[in-house]
């Protein structure tokens, strides 16, 4: 994990146990390659499977230009969820699970989208029809800047939209379950706030008066904040609420708050004061 200048690694035949983020970080990693005597790994051309090839375990982060599934494999979407560089998914016509739409992955019938490659940029609009955004759908495209959510979306997953230079999510009026103000997003009737997009470069943020809870991950990684302002009314903080908001420097819980999430200031490593309300009842781990 980390190993920036590493470019290959060789696993021998007695290994039989590769944690999933084992090799995660080596920028410079184009090649592993497995023993043939291995009775629990194999890979082809570079790249780290099952003994059986029905699941891609890994494709290493350097690894460039074009890549072509073997038939037969069953892949899990983690392989590939640190190849920056990715820009397209193309799924075989007579895939009996899923679809991909400009280079998008989707289930068989475009209701749900499964994995946006990494390295997609600019402004990416979701499609008339798709109902659900699967967690991590869009998590490290770090060149997204606007993402335009269609009136169609009626489930949001956690964790969706973990994009470092994502400034606005944009969501269509005619939607019934959600809506956006400035770029943030909210339930329709604006009493969750879900996400703050972590590219916003504004310094302070205050909540809109109205605002009840303020959901998991709202304000993850979103290192330009120094200062949110919590308006009174809130009464819960979900898990990793505030998580990794490298900037932050102090924040006043409002009385009313009940309950504090698991992780919802870890990483905070600036945060100097914290000031809680006579109302809390629990802080999370």
């Amino acid at each position: 994990h980390g190993c920036n200048n590493l470019k290959k690694v060789i696993i021998s035949y007695c290994v039989t146990d590769i944690d999933i983020s084992a090799f995660d970080g080596c920028d410079e990693l184009t090649d592993i390659s497995v023993d043939s005597d291995n009775t629990s790994y194999t890979s082809i051309d570079g790249v780290l499977f099952d003994k059986n090839m029905e699941t891609l375990l890994y494709c290493p982060e350097g690894k460039s230009g074009a890549f072509t599934i073997p038939e037969g494999v069953t892949f899990t979407l983690d392989a590939f969820d640190c190849c920056d560089e990715l820009t397209d998914i193309i799924v075989d016509a007579n895939d009996a699970s899923y679809i991909s739409i400009d280079g998008v992955l989707f289930d068989k019938n475009a209701e749900t989208l499964v994995f946006c490659p990494r390295g997609k940029s600019g402004i990416y609009t979701i499609p008339d029809g798709v109902k659900n955004i699967e967690t991590t759908a869009f998590s490290n495209c770090n060149d997204l800047a606007k993402i335009k959510i269609p009136d169609s979306i009626t489930n949001i997953k956690d964790d969706a939209f973990n994009c470092e230079k994502l400034n606005a999510l944009i969501v269509d009026p005619n939607n019934a379950f959600y809506t956006s103000k400035d770029g943030v997003l909210f339930d329709k009737d604006m009493k969750t706030l879900y996400r703050y997009p972590e590219g916003k470069a504004a310094k302070l943020y205050t909540i809109p008066d109205g605002v009840t809870s303020i959901g998991e991950s709202a304000f993850a990684f979103c290192n330009h904040l120094t200062s949110i302002s919590i308006p009174e009314g809130v009464t819960n903080i979900e898990t990793n609420a505030f998580y990794s908001c490298g900037n932050l420097t102090n924040l006043v819980i409002p009385e009313g708050v009940t309950g504090i999430g698991i992780g919802a200031f870890c990483y905070s490593n600036e945060l100097t004061t914290l000031t809680f309300p006579k109302s809390l009842e629990y802080i999370g781990m």
